[in-house]
């Protein structure tokens, strides 16, 4: 994929995320996403960032696979996949302006491009445009707890699974059993019984 095209689509994630688009939102946004630069290529179980990194500001993955995982003492739960398009960011770095608590790494060859802070406020201070989309971030991250929170509480093992591979039809080939039962929340027996039921597996 060309550069222009990955800044196209970059440019259109941030334009959606917003609630009202105003010129100077509009114009933000194109300046934002032609100021994206790519990474160096991760390999599978290469990390994006850290605990107690400073991650950049804002990341957009181009294509691959994503986790993001918190852990606490020997407990590690994961929080969130990022599939590929997904405009994304560090909630401790973007909202709170500290190092992660949180850790994300690669499950597949994955390409991610990145905004640095700076880069993000130099915009910002330009068009005046940074708390509109602040917020919009913070509704969005709002809105995937939420959404997580209800298929965690009301839906059955077999639905939790159907739902989850319709989001990231690829999970079954880039989780361990064991990571796909921390996911779903489940009991590795539970999801054993699953996959043996639905899916032969």
């Amino acid at each position: 994929m060309n550069l222009d095209s990955v800044k196209q689509k970059i440019q259109k994630e941030l334009h959606n995320s917003l609630i009202g688009n105003s010129e100077k939102n509009v114009a933000a946004s194109v300046e934002l996403a032609g100021s994206f630069q790519p990474m160096p290529q991760l390999g599978r179980g290469d990390f994006l960032w850290r605990a107690e990194s400073r991650s950049p500001f804002l990341f957009f993955l181009e294509y691959g696979a994503l986790v993001e995982t918190y852990g606490k003492g020997v407990n590690t739960s994961m929080i969130r996949l990022v599939s590929p398009g997904t405009l994304f960011w560090c909630e401790d770095v973007v909202f709170y302006n500290q190092g992660a608590r949180t850790e994300t790494k690669s499950l597949t060859n994955s390409s991610v491009w990145y905004l640095s802070q700076e880069e993000f406020y130099r915009i910002h201070s330009e068009y005046g445009s940074g708390f509109d989309f602040l917020n919009a971030f913070s509704l969005i991250t709002l809105g995937n707890y939420r959404s997580r929170t209800a298929q965690l509480i009301q839906m059955n093992p077999e639905k939790r699974l159907a739902h989850a591979l319709g989001q990231y039809p690829a999970l079954l080939s880039l989780l361990t059993r064991d990571e796909l039962a921390n996911f779903l929340a489940l009991s590795r027996s539970t999801l054993h019984r699953v996959l043996k039921q639905g899916y032969g597996r």
